[in-house]
């Protein structure tokens, strides 16, 4: 299995006409990271399906639960991407994504997006890690 922090490490930049990415982003610590790598695998003119869970679902750590994501996020996370559609699932709160890798891509900055922890109750930019800690 390979890690999705490694995705362009292993893969290189632009090698798939579409990634599909679903239940995975709420259980990944560094999510930004994972966003980045699967952008850039992605050839442009390309598509991503994602799916993944917002607020109002119920904690599973399979092994982790670390993030929630609504549509707003989902929208500022692919601003660089053509959103063909966005969809907000109803009966197990999440958002279902289909966007497309513009030919002329250039990636956006992710860094000033808080995002809802699932751990701490409220939206924040970054988690602390125990070695990150005083």
């Amino acid at each position: 299995m390979l890690p999705a922090e490694r995705l362009v490490d292993y893969f290189g930049s632009e090698s798939f006409d579409v990634v599909i990415s679903t239940e995975v982003m709420e259980h990944v610590f560094d999510w930004r990271l994972i966003i980045n790598n699967i952008k850039s695998v992605l050839k442009r003119g390309g598509f991503i399906y994602l799916t993944t869970r917002s607020r109002g679902f119920a904690y599973h750590a399979y092994p982790h639960d670390y993030w929630r994501y609504e549509t707003g996020d989902i929208i500022a996370i692919f601003r660089d991407f053509k959103i063909i559609e966005l969809e907000y699932d109803w009966e197990a709160p999440g958002v279902f994504l289909k966007a497309k890798k513009p030919i002329n891509w250039i990636p956006t900055d992710l860094n000033n997006i808080a995002l809802y922890s699932i751990i701490l109750g409220k939206r924040t930019k970054k988690l602390v890690t125990l070695s990150d800690a005083p």
